[in-house]
C-alpha cells in the first residue's frame, strides 16, 4: 500500500511538473476562462491558506490551488475580469513573490517567522 502510493503520488507530481512547464495558461472551450498557474514559493499550510485566500480575493477568480511541494499556484480565472498579472500583483502585496512580481518587503515581513520562505526554514505542515 505505501508503494502504491509513493508511486501514484510520483506520477502524479510528474504530469503535474510536465503540464505547468509545457504551458502556463490553457484556455478553456468557450474562450471565457484560462487555467493560469504561478510558480509562489512557500513553505506551510499556513503559506497555502494565505496564497489560496489572496487569489480568490482578486475579482474573476473561479477556483485557486496552490501546492506545497511544487510550489505552483493554479488558478481559472475569467479573461474578462483578471489575468496573471493581477493575482501576481495581489500575491506581491501579501509577501508572496511569483515569476511576475516581486514580494512587499513590508507585507514580507509581516509573515509569520514560520512563513518566511527567504529565511531558509525548511518546509513543514
Amino acid at each position: 500500500m505505501n508503494f502504491q502510493y509513493h508511486l501514484i503520488s510520483l506520477v502524479f507530481l510528474m504530469l503535474l511538473s510536465s503540464s505547468v512547464r509545457s504551458q502556463t495558461t490553457q484556455t478553456d472551450q468557450s474562450g471565457k476562462y484560462d487555467t493560469i498557474t504561478l510558480q509562489v514559493p512557500g513553505v506551510c499550510n499556513m503559506c497555502k491558506a494565505r496564497i489560496e485566500t489572496t487569489t480568490y480575493d482578486v475579482a474573476g477568480v473561479k477556483s485557486a490551488k496552490w501546492d506545497l511541494d511544487s510550489e505552483v499556484l493554479t488558478a481559472v480565472i475569467l479573461k474578462k475580469k483578471t489575468s496573471r498579472q493581477k493575482i501576481a500583483d495581489a500575491l506581491a502585496g501579501a509577501g508572496y513573490r511569483s515569476e511576475l512580481a516581486q514580494a512587499d518587503p513590508k507585507a514580507y515581513q509581516k509573515l509569520p517567522a514560520c512563513c518566511q520562505y527567504d529565511s531558509g526554514i525548511d518546509k513543514h505542515n
